[in-house]
């Protein structure tokens, strides 16, 4: 049975769905097949499994599906010349089939073969590790859970946990047994300056002008959670994001909610972000009718983006309080 050196077939498939999801791309892999969805239309290939990078030449075929650690671009420009299709854990995604084109370039791997790299800051925050080093920071009890427990509360696959806890690890930001985070304040800098950029960007749904009124949301039925100006405390302001599953047109309309004209300057005041977090507190209650205040990272990180001194002054005090 072929499997990625050091990893089985389950690891190394939950790590190219991930990349592939950071790359808005649907991968669904199994032991025999692969599917590709793309605008309501699935695709598939049989799945063929490689074990290094050197084999990978010799696993290429007409209408198969390659999986692999890394594809490197010669293999890559192979698959497409045999008419194949092929996915690897660094991001890299190439599928053609009547109606569908696929053709993603993953990240670069270390230049250096044979030496492990050092993790860079865009390495732990890309989207989905965001995710997870948000709910550590922001619930430090997680770490005494279970992996799969992590993942879940960050809206992460099993690998993407895991995957995060090693790269936290290699950057000494866990202690030995992993019972605490290290240089709390430093990683949380660290993330809050790569949110607007990174993962804030990945979550927003749209943007509007208007008056700030989240009730109405939760009046529509929805969970949502208010963070930036309108969550702070000791502060005035008509700026608002909310966190919610979708983009609600009917709620919309009832908040009397408009695009911001851009070819005249105007600003969105209002940003609206698809929430990925489950609550780590269990209070059996799921929200539902009631605004509820974005976990307090958010409001930090949401403050600390919009440059204004005043906030930026709320959200040193919402600072301390983290650390």
């Amino acid at each position: 049975m072929d499997t990625a050196p050091g990893r089985g077939r389950q690891d190394l498939a939950a790590q190219i769905v991930e990349s592939a999801r950071e790359n808005h791309v649907t991968l669904r892999i199994s032991d025999s097949t692969v599917l590709v969805e793309l605008d309501g239309q699935t695709y598939d290939w049989p799945a063929v499994w490689t074990t290094g990078t050197r084999d990978v030449p010799a696993r290429i075929q007409k209408g198969a599906f390659i999986l692999a650690e890394r594809l490197s671009p010669a293999a890559t420009a192979s698959i497409r010349r045999a008419g194949a299709a092929g996915a690897d854990a660094l991001g890299t995604v190439y599928a053609r089939a009547p109606g569908l084109l696929v053709d993603v370039r993953g990240r670069r791997p270390p230049a250096a073969r044979g030496l492990r790299s050092a993790p860079t800051s865009s390495n732990l925050m890309s989207a989905a590790r965001a995710k997870v080093v948000f709910c550590l920071l922001q619930w430090p009890e997680l770490l005494h859970e279970s992996v799969r427990v992590l993942a879940a509360t960050a809206g992460v696959s099993v690998g993407s946990a895991q995957g995060t806890l090693s790269a936290l690890d290699e950057e000494r930001h866990l202690t030995v047994g992993r019972t605490r985070l290290t240089r709390r304040g430093e990683l949380l800098d660290q993330w809050a300056t790569a949110f607007p950029a990174g993962l804030g960007r990945r979550l927003e749904l749209a943007s509007f002008v208007g008056d700030p009124t989240p009730e109405v949301w939760a009046e529509a039925g929805h969970v949502v959670h208010a963070s930036g100006v309108y969550a702070a405390e000791g502060i005035n302001g008509k700026g608002m994001t909310i966190y919610v599953e979708r983009v609600d047109a009917k709620a919309v309309m009832a908040s009397r909610w408009r695009t911001p004209q851009i070819v005249n300057g105007e600003v969105a005041n209002i940003v609206v972000r698809r929430r990925f977090w489950t609550s780590a507190e269990n209070s059996g209650d799921d929200g539902r009718g009631k605004v509820l205040t974005a976990p307090e990272l958010l409001v930090y990180a949401d403050l600390l983006a919009s440059g204004e001194p005043r906030q930026r002054e709320v959200a040193s005090h919402l600072r301390e309080r983290l650390v």
